[in-house]
């Protein structure tokens, strides 16, 4: 229960939390465990969530980095499962493969791939069935041409209020 964990945080004097993400829920979280963030004192400001929140989805992540002159490879984003079946009807006209995305973090989470074939059959009940399987996201996804590749590189970093660490 949340009163046992808070009676283990004080027992062993834990004094702040090391979130994968500062999203308002986490924040929360630690606000509820009497936790700071690590690298703050107390939680970061409205501004810093805000940020966070951004580069945590893809859609901005990638605007971002197409804003500095990083190539990006072609998405459209959309929301729900009509919009879904619609861009992926659109983009299946022009590419073979698709990899569908929630628009939310960097790891994998969701991933999924579909091909030509998927238009011979009830796309709508395909991304729905599948998509199903994660009820705790929002429905707001990108879509992008599936991209092979031999490496897939990643970067993690602690952010604090003084500074940003790469892991």
């Amino acid at each position: 229960t949340v009163g046992e964990v808070q009676r283990w945080i004080r027992k062993n004097d834990v004094g702040f939390m090391v979130p994968f993400a500062q999203d308002r829920p986490t924040l929360q979280l630690a606000h509820n465990m009497g936790l700071n963030i690590e690298g703050y004192d107390g939680n970061p400001s409205e501004d810093v969530v805000d940020l966070n929140y951004d580069m945590n989805s893809k859609s901005q992540f990638q605007s971002l980095m197409r804003g500095l002159g990083f190539p990006v490879p072609e998405s459209l984003a959309c929301t729900g499962l009509a919009a879904l079946t619609a861009t992926v009807h659109e983009m299946l006209g022009r590419h073979s493969k698709l990899m569908i995305k929630f628009d939310r973090s960097s790891n994998g989470y969701g991933n999924t791939v579909v091909s030509k074939s998927l238009l011979q059959s009830d796309v709508f009940g395909f991304l729905n069935h599948t998509f199903s399987a994660w009820p705790e996201q929002p429905f707001h996804f990108i879509v992008e041409p599936f991209i092979e590749h031999v490496h897939s590189p990643s970067v993690e970093m602690l952010v604090t209020s003084h500074d940003v660490i790469l892991l």
